[in-house]
């Protein structure tokens, strides 16, 4: 009995599956290999049993047909969902031209002939956006690389350039055959130009001498044979500065449409070349760190910028052996940090930052070279002393200065009469008291063997230019012709920040009077007689001639402070809001960094600092 059902289910199996394979070849029909296998063993199921019943054909007849119907049903299903796409390469729109049909008594077609006379087949031009920097760079620095073979393989594509004066793209246009002669124009969105920008789309130039010195929205340019097929070379040189005006002010990119067409086959195609702000660097003051700017909001968290905070406020992790004045012990020495020291011995780390900051911003996927910079105070003249430096300009640049834009807030470009007092013998005590909390005071400084000047020293002069210290003489030197544009806020306290200097439960100002009661400095902390420290309006720490530069400033606000380190009564007594901490108010200094931001760099009151 075993035997003959194992004779019937392999001959049931065998008739099955040579049915199926006939019917399916038959049909010309695929399903999903799932449901398909699923109506075959219905199908052999049912075969078996009419094997097993003795009915024979008119049952396998009947199970066929069942098959046949769920079958049908099996390629009715939606198919499986497709591979995920693949990244998109370059050019990867380039097909062959489909050769219209000829019609009858007309001339015959001709594709473009390749210099050897072999037909071609014409395809679509197609445009690739290069980062230059840096291996596309020349050796001079100051230019991109005139090689073919090496502009085809070198560069880093990207998707768009920031509007910094500095930064280009190479344009990487595949054609059909050397030799190809390509036409590029440039088209912006058509935005009212409110600004009355130069150039507000940016311009087209020619890179190859081929093609001869060209530049404007359109160009011409020969495709030349390399390793990569035939290319044409061209660069693009964004808008110098982003904002038109108008929707521009509230934006944080905008985009262009470069189209390449070819002469001989008359075929196009066009990209899109997204035009981004420059990235913002914060730059804090002495005594301040990265987190001044922690509360510098909404701007800190404003979509339309990329922000980046520099911070000099790390431990000086050398030997500071010695200072002058001479007055702290070496426990105090020990915790002192970057931000007390001056300009020289800080300007290097935050032109690195500066440098990080970009290199950061072009694996983003555009092409920069500058950076905009708002600074506070000391900060100001940090970026200043930049200027001076031999990194300041590079190939990364292109020959031009790294910073873009520079608005300066509450800084002592005249210095300060309050950092002569600080540092006069006569004022130890405060000296003293305003190292306990942090805020150390130096002339000069022994690191590591080498003599430094101070942040407090290098901030010394009356605050109107007649009497600087040498520090800030050098930076009112003329610096090689790399001035940057620069815009100044100024702050002014107002009577009611000082409204509380008197007040017996404001506990710094009068522990401070009662523990240095000989120091003239300490003894003018009053409502009366601190505005007697600088013999004009100030921000309490910064008159404000010196804040201005001895010109015109963006923009002078009252009712402010230098700094939150000076507000409260538990520290020197002073009411806010402060020049970057708005206590939750709305501050003013942001509306007017961001109306700068958005200002044409050639305008005022931008002004080229010496």
């Amino acid at each position: 009995m075993a035997e003959m059902v194992r004779k019937l289910v392999s001959l049931a199996f065998g008739r099955v599956a040579f049915v199926l394979l006939v019917t399916s070849f038959a049909s010309g029909q695929t399903c999903n290999s799932d449901a398909c296998n699923y109506c075959g063993a219905i199908a052999a199921a049912g075969t078996l049993g009419c094997a097993l019943s003795g009915q024979g054909g008119a049952c396998e007849d009947e199970v066929l047909a069942e098959y046949q119907q769920c079958l049908a049903a099996a390629t009715a299903l939606p198919p499986p969902p497709p591979p995920p796409p693949s990244p998109n390469t370059p050019c990867s729109n380039i097909v062959p031209e489909a050769r219209p049909a000829r019609q009858p008594g007309a001339s015959p077609q001709r594709a473009p002939l390749s210099p050897k006379g072999v037909i071609l087949a014409s395809l679509n031009p197609c445009i690739v956006l290069l980062d230059p920097v840096p291996d596309l760079v020349n050796q001079a620095g100051d230019g991109v690389l005139t090689d073919p073979e090496t502009l085809a393989t070198g560069g880093k594509q990207v998707m768009g350039v920031a509007a910094d004066g500095a930064a280009r793209l190479v344009l990487q246009i595949y054609g059909s055959f050397a030799g190809e002669q390509l036409t590029l124009k440039l088209q912006g969105d058509g935005a009212p130009n409110q600004n009355g920008l130069a150039q507000p789309d940016g311009i087209l130039q020619t890179l190859l001498p081929v093609d001869g010195m060209a530049s404007g929205s359109q160009i011409t340019v020969t495709a030349q044979q390399t390793s990569k097929g035939p290319i044409a070379f061209a660069q693009y040189f964004p808008s110098k500065d982003f904002s038109r005006g108008g929707n521009d002010d509230t934006s944080a990119s905008r985009q262009v449409t470069i189209t390449a067409k070819s002469q001989a086959s008359g075929r196009s195609n066009q990209t899109s070349s997204t035009m981004t702000r420059p990235v913002v660097v914060l730059v804090h003051g002495v005594w301040g760190s990265g987190a001044s700017w922690l509360n510098f909001t909404p701007f800190v968290n404003d979509g339309r910028f990329v922000v980046r905070t520099a911070n000099y406020d790390d431990p000086v992790i050398v030997n500071l052996s010695s200072s002058s004045p001479n007055d702290y012990s070496p426990a105090a020495l020990a915790q002192v940090t970057r931000s007390s020291i001056g300009l020289d011995y800080n300007a290097p780390q935050v032109l690195n930052e500066m440098i990080r900051f970009l290199i950061d911003f072009r694996s983003q996927g555009v092409a920069a070279a500058q950076v905009d910079i708002v600074a506070h105070s000391m900060g100001g003249l940090v970026t200043r002393k930049i200027e001076y430096l031999p990194s300041f300009t590079g190939r990364a640049s292109f020959g031009a200065s790294i910073m873009d834009k520079l608005i300066t807030i509450g800084t002592p470009h005249l210095g300060s009469p309050l950092a002569i007092q600080i540092l006069q013998p006569a004022n130890a005590c405060t000296r003293r008291f305003l190292a306990d909390h942090g805020s150390s005071s130096f002339l000069t400084a022994s690191i590591d063997g080498s003599v430094t000047r101070g942040g407090i020293g290098d901030l010394m002069g009356d605050g109107t230019g007649g009497s600087l210290n040498t520090s800030l003489t050098a930076i009112q030197q003329s610096n090689n012709g790399h001035s940057v544009p620069t815009a100044m806020i100024a702050g002014i306290m107002q009577p009611a920040n000082l409204s509380i200097l008197n007040d017996t439960r404001t506990v710094g100002p009068q522990y401070l009077r009662h523990e240095c009661k000989n120091d003239p400095l300490a003894m003018k902390l009053t409502m009366a007689g601190w505005p007697t420290v600088f013999g004009q309006d100030s921000d309490a720490i910064v008159p404000l001639t010196s804040q201005r530069n001895n010109g015109t400033a963006a923009g002078t606000i009252g009712g402010l402070v230098h700094s939150s380190n000076i507000v409260g009564r538990l520290s020197l007594g002073f009411l806010g809001p402060s020049e970057v901490d708005p206590l939750g108010g709305v501050n003013t200094v942001q509306t007017s960094v961001i109306q700068m931001l958005n200002q044409p760099a050639g305008k005022s009151p931008f002004v080229l600092l010496p």
